[in-house]
């Protein structure tokens, strides 16, 4: 996972073989295969996404992205829970924030 964090936008790059040993625990996982890039902006929307560097989103069930990325991000020590991005991001998407 490549990262670009600031004190206002968050930005990630997940590979397919990062994405494809996480959706081994997503059934139907519609991001398999795949590889993604997301921006995040200042209030931890999303504001930018690809896939496979084009734009087939509409494909990408939500609630995976959301799920993969707070575990990915979870997992940056970047990205401390200190950030102010951090629970919009990651904290509302774990069990355990």
């Amino acid at each position: 996972m490549r990262t670009k964090i600031t004190d206002s936008s968050v930005e990630v790059w997940l590979s397919k073989d990062e994405i494809y040993e996480w959706s081994r625990r997503w059934p139907g996982s519609t991001l398999r295969g795949h590889r993604l890039w997301a921006q995040f902006d200042r209030v931890g929307d999303p504001v930018a996404l690809t896939i496979d560097g084009g734009s087939r989103v509409d494909d990408v069930d939500s609630h995976e992205f959301n799920a993969c990325i707070a575990d990915h991000l979870n997992q940056c020590k970047r990205f401390p829970k200190e950030h102010p991005l951090w629970f919009d991001i990651v904290g509302r998407f774990l069990e355990e924030a």
